[in-house]
């Protein structure tokens, strides 16, 4: 939501109950107070309350408490508790914000011998540390919040190590906090199976070599590109651009400004894409010129190698036009 403007009156510091940004902007939508109301006060309360009690702790009749529970329930804010029921319901948390577990709970999950404690201890070891009380809780998240299986929670950990080390270097080790971070990433994207992680970093790493080979083009080499610079990147390769459409249209850029600048260079491209170009051959026809052939690194193109007489198809035409000039034609 945009900021509103300043009414001059504030909400005294107190005993604070918290929702989140995302639930305040779908019950502004809604227009309907009465369900804001319920929604406020079963945060308050936990959650977990009964219809009757909600009318009565709000002075509410009793089916309006129910229309708004059932409101609430169609907006995504809340669930029902069980048994299908609108008479228990629980506001629904926020997907990045973890619920709370009691150090009691995960201690018992571990000492079960569940499929958790098993991954607890490969964890550890591909981290090489113990975790903390904070870690377990985290990593307890991912299992029974997000949904994520053991395997692919492990694979999980196995690719942010992997991405940690290309990043900062052999032995730098990822914490649970980014893991967590990355774990919410791949919960929205819908990874949910180890086909799914599998897919997904197969795409990563080709999108990954697709950078690389437009860095080569563009003649970054010593560097590392910037985050604008490779929100650039990105964008054509999501496009879908020909590196040899992005080789031409470099050329034309630094021929252009003399450097490269990297919004003329993206207009070009984005130009040539929503006019259906999707090859270098498909810009030079749409110029009229002959599309240029191709040389093998360190070979020089025919004509204009050193001490090569050989004139190119410019010269010829010139040469032409010329001599239709001097007859008169």
């Amino acid at each position: 939501m945009k900021p509103l403007e300043k009414s001059g009156y504030v909400v005294p510091p107190a005993d604070a109950v918290t929702i989140s940004g995302a639930a305040a902007d779908v019950l502004i939508r809604s227009g309907d107070g009465t369900a804001a109301l319920v929604y406020l006060c079963l945060a308050r309360c936990g959650g977990d309350v009964s219809a009757g009690r909600l009318a009565k702790t709000l002075s509410l009749p009793e089916k309006d408490v129910n229309a708004a529970l059932e409101r609430l329930c169609a907006l995504g804010l809340i669930r029902r508790a069980g048994g299908g029921e609108a008479a228990a319901a629980k506001p629904v948390p926020e997907k990045d914000e973890l619920p709370e577990y009691s150090v009691e709970e995960i201690r018992r999950e571990i000492s079960s011998g569940s499929v958790f404690a098993a991954l607890v201890k490969e964890v550890e070891k591909a981290l090489g540390k113990l975790l903390t009380g904070d870690d377990l809780t985290r990593l307890f998240g991912m299992y029974d919040y997000l949904g994520l299986p053991p395997d692919v929670i492990y694979h999980l950990v196995r690719f942010c190590i992997d991405e940690h080390a290309r990043r900062y270097g052999e032995g730098r080790k990822p914490t649970i906090r980014y893991i967590e971070k990355v774990a919410y990433s791949w919960e929205r994207e819908g990874i949910k199976t180890l086909e799914d992680a599998e897919a997904y970093i197969s795409r990563l790493e080709r999108q990954r070599d697709q950078v690389g080979e437009i860095l080569k083009i563009l003649q970054i080499r010593d560097r590392l590109p910037s985050a604008s610079e490779r929100r650039y990147i990105e964008g054509w390769v999501e496009l879908g651009i020909d590196p040899e459409l992005i080789e031409l249209a470099y050329d034309k850029t630094l021929v252009q400004t003399g450097r490269l600048a990297w919004k003329y260079l993206d207009a070009i491209l984005k130009s040539w894409h929503a006019a259906g170009y999707r090859t270098a051959r498909d810009v030079q026809r749409a110029e009229g010129k002959p599309p240029e052939k191709k040389t093998a690194p360190g070979q020089s193109a025919p004509g204009r190698g050193a001490g090569s007489a050989m004139p190119d198809e410019r010269d010829i035409q010139r040469m032409e036009n010329l001599l239709k000039k001097l007859k008169g034609e």
